[in-house]
């Protein structure tokens, strides 16, 4: 069966695929009566969902939960979203609920026999399988079809703007706070588990993390502020480990753009204190555009991890300059007062190594600032 990530509804969903679980489990026992039942059920849903998810309701007047399984099939052919074989083929199960009622089932004469219990179970494929492709060609993908393409296509970043460009502001908001994110954390799990997952679990981690960034940074200011209270909640609520590897996977320093005033303090407090054991790749990519937030009485916080590396020996000469460019950067893009606060604060531990008579020291931390003090 077609997958159901193209249904709208995330209880209806579950709903179906437990439904579509049982029909699988009866068809294998022979229980063709449960089949048939289960089968218009579930064709019955989809049709539902399909139509909620038009204009057919404004422009006809008429609510999908109230029409009969046949108006519903014929008012999906005609919105083209199952072809007319398909329609034709429901046929089938149009009767499916006077099989629920002994006494309707025996005034009628209804029967089911194998044969019409597989048409229906196959019918239940075909219908699945074309909504799926009418919604996406309409509608573009959900949430849950975007997630199943970013696991299991390398190609994913490269046409993502495509891909989302008719996502819903629902569906955005839907996968950076929930799906993205729980999708992550289970396949770190399930990497753990299993040696042999390992690297292309990590390939497909990379990319869960690429497109959360391209779609926060292509949301709506309200989407982006949701997304920031959720980690906000979570620095305040979560366990050190879950909070670390959230805020290196999917924030980015930036983003107090969107946070309320007083949630700015605790962001800014917790992006200093990871900055704290030591600047690395992957600290810096979490702590782009801090600057931008910080205030004079930050620069010591800030600067001083650096600083150790600076004058460490441990360092290449490579990396030195590498934390140099970001310093310029970072420098370039901070307030006035911040960058003559910076200039101070070089100037201080300067001269506190020259009075110490680490004179090597010194030079490179007159180096920096006299780079920083440099027009660009």
């Amino acid at each position: 069966m077609a997958s159901l990530d193209f249904v709208a509804h995330d209880a209806l969903r579950e709903a179906l695929q437990a439904d579509w679980r049982e029909l699988q489990e009866c068809t294998q026992i022979r229980a063709w009566k449960a089949v048939m039942v289960l089968s218009g059920s579930i064709v019955e849903a989809l049709m539902v969902d399909a139509l909620a998810t038009t204009e057919f309701s404004k422009r006809t007047g008429k609510n999908p939960l109230k029409l009969t399984l046949s108006d519903l099939v014929e008012a999906a052919r005609d919105e083209g979203i199952i072809s007319a074989r398909a329609a034709d083929l429901s046929s089938v199960i149009r009767s499916y609920r006077n099989l629920i009622h002994p006494g309707r089932q025996v005034r009628l004469k209804e029967r089911v026999d194998e044969e019409s219990a597989r048409i229906a179970q196959m019918l239940v494929e075909l219908i699945s399988r074309e909504v799926a492709e009418r919604r996406a060609q309409r509608y573009g993908l959900t949430a849950e079809q975007l997630l199943t393409k970013i696991e299991r296509d390398s190609s994913v970043i490269a046409i993502f703007q495509h891909l989302v460009k008719d996502l819903s502001d629902h569906d955005r908001e839907k996968l950076l706070l929930r799906l993205i994110p729980s999708r992550y954390r289970e396949r770190k799990t399930a990497a753990w588990d299993d040696e042999d997952l390992e690297f292309d679990n990590y390939v497909v981690l990379s990319r869960l993390a690429d497109c959360f960034r391209l779609l926060i940074d292509g949301a709506t200011d309200d989407v982006r502020k949701k997304v920031v209270q959720s980690f906000v909640l979570l620095v305040r609520e979560g366990d050190d480990d879950v909070i670390k590897e959230y805020a290196m996977t999917f924030f980015r320093a930036r983003d107090l753009a969107h946070a309320e005033d007083g949630q700015r303090p605790l962001l800014k407090d917790y992006v200093l204190h990871e900055l704290k054991g030591g600047p690395n790749d992957v600290t810096l990519t979490f702590a782009q555009g801090i600057e931008s937030f910080l205030q004079p009485a930050d620069v010591q916080r800030w600067l001083e991890p650096f600083l150790r590396l600076m004058v460490s020996d441990t360092p290449s000469d490579d990396r030195k300059r590498d934390l140099t460019k970001y310093l310029e950067r970072a420098h370039t893009n901070m307030s006035v007062d911040m960058q003559q606060a910076v200039v101070k604060h070089l100037t201080k531990v300067e001269r506190a190594f020259t009075n110490r008579g680490a004179s090597a020291k010194a030079e490179v931390i007159a180096d920096l600032r006299e780079y920083l003090e440099l027009p660009f």
